[in-house]
This record gives C-alpha cells, sequence and structure tokens, in this order.
C-alpha cells in the first residue's frame, strides 16, 4: 500500500498524503479524476478524515460491543439454568456494563456522523455557490455577444423580414408556373370516388352479413324431423292417441266388412239366377 501510495503521489500526481509528517495517522487524498490537479491536502481534509476514522472506530466497536452482550446474554442464560446464581449476577453486571458502553458509543457515533453531515452540506453548498457563480459568468458572456435584448429585437426584425420577402417570392413564382384546373372534371373525378368508397363499404357491409349469418345458422339447432307431439298431461294424451286409434280401427273394419259383403253378392249373384 506504502508502494502503490508513492506511486500515485510521485509518478502519476493523482493522490497527496501525509505519510512523511510526524503524523501517527496520516492522510490520503485522491484526485477526483485522472486529468485533474494532484491534490492538496489541507487542514479541513485532515479535519474530516479524523472525523471519518472516528466514526469507522466507534461503528467496529458498537458491533463489538453487541457481540459481547449477545454471548454474556447466553451465558446467563446458562447460568440460571445451571442454578448458578454468583456466576449468573456476574454475567449481568458485565452485561450491564458493555450495554451503557454501547449506549455511549451510540451516542458518540450519531454526533460524529452528525458533524460530517454538516461538513458535507457546507462544501455541497460551497461547490453549488461556485457553480452558480460560473454559470452566471458565462451568460454574462453569452448576453454580451448577443447584445441584449435589443440585438435579439433586431435579429427576430431581421428574420420576420426576410421570411416575408421569402414568401412572396414563392407566390410570385407559382403564380407564373400555375396552370388553370377544370373544377367541373374536378368535381366528377371527386363523385366518382365518393361512389367507389360508397360500393367498397356497401361491399365489405354485404360480406360482413352473409358470414354473421352463416355464423349464426351454425350455431342454430337442426330441425327434427320426427312428429313432435305436444306436451301435455300423460292422461290426456294417451286417452287421445287410444281414441285416434280405436276410430281407425272402426273405419277399417266397416270398410272390409263392405268390401266382402260386395264380393259375395258378385260370386253368389250368378248361381241365383
Amino acid at each position: 500500500m506504502v508502494v502503490l501510495l508513492q506511486h500515485l503521489v510521485r509518478d502519476k500526481h493523482l493522490a497527496a498524503t501525509s505519510m512523511s509528517s510526524s503524523d501517527s495517522n496520516p492522510t490520503i487524498k485522491l484526485a477526483a479524476t485522472s486529468t485533474a490537479a494532484q491534490p492538496i491536502i489541507t487542514a479541513h481534509d485532515q479535519t474530516i478524515a479524523t472525523l471519518q476514522t472516528l466514526s469507522l472506530t466507534l461503528s467496529t466497536s458498537i458491533d463489538a460491543l453487541k457481540s459481547r452482550i449477545t454471548t454474556l446474554t447466553t451465558s446467563l442464560n446458562a447460568a440460571l439454568a445451571s442454578s448458578n446464581r454468583p456466576l449468573a449476577l456476574a454475567y449481568l453486571r458485565a452485561r450491564k456494563a458493555a450495554t451503557a458502553t454501547l449506549l455511549n458509543r451510540e451516542a458518540s457515533l450519531y454526533q460524529t456522523r452528525g458533524v460530517l453531515d454538516s461538513i458535507d452540506d457546507a462544501a455541497t453548498n460551497v461547490e453549488m455557490v461556485k457553480a452558480m457563480e460560473a454559470g452566471a459568468g458565462v451568460l454574462a458572456d453569452l448576453n454580451a455577444k448577443i447584445g441584449g435584448a435589443e440585438g435579439v429585437q433586431k435579429v427576430m426584425d431581421a428574420v420576420r423580414e426576410g421570411v416575408v420577402q421569402a414568401e412572396e417570392i414563392n407566390g410570385a413564382i407559382g403564380e407564373m408556373g400555375a396552370e388553370q384546373v377544370d373544377e367541373d372534371e374536378v368535381e366528377e373525378e371527386m363523385a366518382a370516388l365518393e361512389r367507389q368508397e360508397v360500393e367498397k363499404v356497401e361491399e365489405e357491409m354485404r360480406v360482413e352479413e352473409v358470414k354473421r349469418s352463416a355464423a349464426l345458422e351454425e350455431m342454430l339447432p337442426s330441425v327434427p324431423t320426427e312428429e313432435i307431439i305436444p306436451k301435455e298431461k300423460d292422461g290426456v294424451v294417451a286417452k287421445k292417441m287410444l281414441n285416434n286409434k280405436l276410430s281407425d280401427m272402426s273405419l277399417d273394419m266397416e270398410d272390409r266388412v263392405s268390401s266382402d259383403t260386395a264380393r259375395h253378392k258378385e260370386t253368389f249373384a250368378p248361381q241365383t239366377a
């Protein structure tokens, strides 16, 4: 790490460090980009680095205290389970001391991080003010080049005048090359196009109606070919059917008797004579 830092500081000019000083906790500052100038460590940088180091130390200590409290709680429960009261009291005292230390470390960490956040906000404000100041200078230079509002007004007037002249020139050229158009022919062609469009729409509607009718016929049930008997009460239907059959049988018997009688008469008529 020392060799790498020396290379970045001496050869690449991308870092600055206070490792050569008598500071036991040296500060290292890296350049923002590879094309930026070599950074310089200031008193503010050393203060911020100290606060960041303190914050990291406190965070590590807090994690260790939390782990110790968890271990002491486990040991306390084991001592209570084995009815070892003196050992349980020792674990309980140690846990209370660790808990108090944890609370103090967490409060210190909160304060340290609050200071770091305030410094970060202040640094951001400084950069913002610098950027706005530079932007104001750029705007002033650009406005000076434009000539202010009067210069812009002159330019806009010249543009409008040029647009008007261009439209006049285009109109003159169009009048020279324009040809007379027969309005009657235009109306007839338009009417023919409208008729074609109407016929096209009617044809599409007719095709759609045919498709709809075919689909409806497929959805309808088939017509039954057998004789349909109206749904009435079973006794009434049976009685009607029996009366119809009896009437048919009576008519058949009468026809047969009449036929046999006539045939017998024809047979015996010559013998009697």
